[in-house]
């Protein structure tokens, strides 16, 4: 698994983008990298862009684990907005499970099928008209 991490954009402050066989590794690699990266501030609008991943190799085991790392983060995370890109239903079905697991949290996570909606999506977030 792959993966860029770019600062800067609008709506969002900062875009993911994976590509590969996604992994439980990987997942763990790039939000560690995310949020060690001295741009990173918490509270942020985060775009997540999976739309060239591969996940039909990651178990239910591995959405778990990915959803507890995460949880570990939630400090460091704040209260950022994500928009999550899948590119397909089985991917947007992982990730609502992953996203269930980290409920309630400080941070907003919602998935799309759609970039444009994801990104109106985050731009509401940013104007303190959607949850």
């Amino acid at each position: 698994m792959n993966w860029t991490i770019e600062f800067g954009g609008d709506p969002q402050d900062v875009t993911v983008t994976t590509r590969g066989r996604a992994s439980r590794e990987g997942f763990f690699g790039f939000n560690a990298a995310l949020v060690s990266d001295t741009r990173w501030r918490p509270g942020m609008a985060v775009l997540l862009d999976h739309s060239n991943l591969d996940t039909s190799e990651l178990t239910g085991r591995d959405v778990e684990e990915i959803a507890a790392f995460v949880l570990r983060l939630s400090d460091q995370l704040g209260s950022c907005s994500c928009a999550v890109l899948t590119p397909d239903s089985y991917a947007r079905g992982l990730a609502d499970v992953s996203i269930s697991y980290v409920s309630p949290s400080p941070f907003a996570i919602r998935t799309f099928a759609k970039r444009a909606e994801a990104l109106e999506w985050l731009t509401e977030r940013k104007l303190g008209r959607s949850t």
